[in-house]
C-alpha cells in the first residue's frame, strides 16, 4: 500500500520544510512508543524513566493513542505549530462532527472504552475534553519538557541537513532523501508501505513537513483529506544526545530548579516573546514572565522590545550554562510572535 500525495503548481510553491518539533506530534507519537518495545536503543532510557511515573490520567492518553492503526486526526491540530498551548486550546474546542468522525473511524479498528464513547456524541462532554487537554498538557510537562533540548536539537539539525542538501540537488532529490520510504515522481510525493492505501489532493494548499523526534521507523500523515497536509517523517538522532542530555539538565535542575532551567533550554534554542515562551513550555504567560525575569537578574538572559513585544534571548552566561557554545539568534532566531 502506499500514500500518493498529488501537488499541483501552487503547492510546490508551497512547500515548507519545518525547523522545530511540533509537540502534539510529540506527545502523539511518543505514546505510541510507550506502548511498544520498538527503537530500545534510541528510546529505551526514556520509556523507563516515564513508564514509571505514569498516571491514571495518562493511560487514558494511551486508549486514545494505540501504537498500530489509526490515531485521531484531531489529537494534532495544526495549530500546534505555533505551541503546546495553542494545540490543546484547539483540541478543546474541537467541532462535535470531527469528534464524531475521527472516534468512529477509532471506534471501527477497535473497541473504545467508555469515556471515549462519551465524546462521540452529538454534544459532546466538553468538561471531559477539557479534561482532555489538561492531561495532555501535564503528560507534556513530566514526559516531554525533560527531553526537549535533544527534541529541538535533533529536529533543527535535520532540518539544516535536508535544506542543505536540497539547495545542492534540488527539491525532487532532496525530498527523496527524507526516508527510504518516500520517493518523488513528477507532481507527486509517494509515501510507500504505507498503513493505508490513499490518494491526497492538496489542491493548493501546500505541504508542511516535519522532523519528528519520536517518529519512529516510517513517515506519517492526516488521514482526513480535508485537514491541512502535513507529513511527519523521522528526524534522524542518536541515543547519545538524550543520555548526555540527562546528566547536563539534572546539573542545570539542581542550580535553577526543573522549570526554570526549562524556561531557559527554550529561550537558548530560539529567542522568543512571553507569550511564545510559555506557549512552548505550557506555562502561563505571567508565570512564564516571572521565570524570566528571575533568569534575567541572574545574567543568564537578555530582553529588549521588539515593536510591542519583549523578546527574551539567551546571554553567553546561559549558553554556556544549558552547554550551547554560542546563543542562537539571527535570522531563524528572533521571532516575537510567531
Amino acid at each position: 500500500m502506499a500514500l500518493r500525495i498529488h501537488l499541483d503548481s501552487d503547492d510546490l510553491a508551497n512547500i515548507r520544510f519545518s525547523n522545530r518539533p511540533d509537540p502534539l506530534w510529540e506527545i502523539l507519537l511518543s505514546l505510541h512508543l510507550l506502548q511498544s518495545d520498538e527503537g530500545e536503543q534510541l528510546y529505551g532510557r526514556w520509556r523507563q524513566t516515564v513508564k514509571k511515573n505514569l498516571t491514571k490520567t495518562d493511560r487514558r492518553l494511551l486508549e486514545l493513542a494505540p501504537p498500530e492503526g489509526y490515531s485521531p486526526d484531531f489529537l494534532t491540530p495544526a495549530e500546534s505549530r505555533h505551541g503546546v498551548r495553542a494545540g490543546i486550546q484547539a483540541i478543546i474546542h474541537t467541532p462535535a462532527a470531527l469528534l464524531h468522525r475521527d472516534l468512529d473511524e477509532l471506534a471501527a479498528e477497535r473497541k473504545l472504552p467508555g469515556w471515549i464513547d462519551r465524546l462521540r456524541t452529538r454534544t459532546p462532554d466538553r468538561n471531559l475534553i477539557r479534561s482532555l487537554g489538561d492531561a495532555l498538557l501535564r503528560y507534556f510537562q513530566h514526559a516531554i519538557a525533560p527531553v526537549w533540548s535533544p527534541i529541538t536539537r535533533a529536529v533543527f539539525e535535520d532540518h539544516e541537513s535536508r535544506t542543505r542538501l536540497i539547495a545542492l540537488t534540488g527539491l525532487a532529490e532532496g525530498i527523496s532523501h527524507l526516508h527510504p520510504a518516500i520517493s518523488w515522481k513528477p507532481r507527486e510525493l509517494v509515501v510507500e508501505d504505507y498503513s493505508v492505501e490513499a490518494d491526497r489532493h492538496l489542491q493548493g494548499r501546500g505541504l508542511r513537513i516535519v522532523p519528528s523526534y519520536f517518529c519512529h521507523q516510517h513517515p506519517m500523515a492526516l488521514r482526513s483529506p480535508g485537514l491541512q497536509p502535513i507529513l511527519v517523517y523521522p528526524a534522524a538522532h542518536s541515543p547519545g544526545g538524550e543520555r548526555e542530555s540527562e546528566h547536563s539538565l539534572r546539573a542545570l535542575e539542581d542550580l535553577v530548579g526543573p522549570t526554570r532551567a526549562n524556561v531557559l533550554r527554550e529561550i537558548s534554542h530560539r529567542a522568543c516573546s512571553t507569550s511564545v515562551l510559555a506557549s512552548r513550555t505550557g506555562l502561563a504567560p505571567s508565570s512564564a514572565s516571572e521565570h524570566a525575569r528571575t533568569l534575567r537578574a541572574a545574567g543568564l538572559i537578555a530582553t529588549r522590545r521588539v515593536g510591542r513585544n519583549v523578546v527574551h534571548s539567551v546571554t553567553a552566561l546561559g549558553s554556556q550554562l544549558v552547554g550551547r557554545s554560542s546563543p542562537r539568534t539571527g535570522a531563524e532566531g528572533v521571532n516575537a510572535t510567531e
